[in-house]
């Protein structure tokens, strides 16, 4: 896939917490200009899904084509919570 410009895939955040790191292989794409990305969040931690934005940020960013990078959220509302995530009480006095 020499000539391929644009790719479009799916990832399910939930699904790279078992993983170290993420390899996509991208550099081998030559020609490639535009990549887009949609993040799965159900399931997943808000961590895991940040990690998995940050893993594609870097892989685009390390691509000799520098290609423009478009990263979508599916179904936020239906991520887990850390252990670290603490809803804020406000307090009206």
């Amino acid at each position: 896939m020499p000539d391929l410009r644009r790719l479009r895939f799916y990832i399910r955040a939930e699904e790279t917490g078992s993983k170290i790191g993420f390899e996509f292989g991208f550099v081998h794409l030559a020609s490639l200009q535009q990549l887009s990305v949609t993040v799965d969040c159900r399931g997943a931690t808000r961590q895991r899904v940040e990690a998995a934005e940050a893993a594609m940020r870097d892989a685009a960013s390390i691509h000799p084509g520098r290609p423009a990078l478009e990263i979508s959220r599916r179904w936020e509302r239906d991520m887990i919570k850390d252990k670290d995530d603490h809803e804020e009480i406000v307090q009206v006095k």
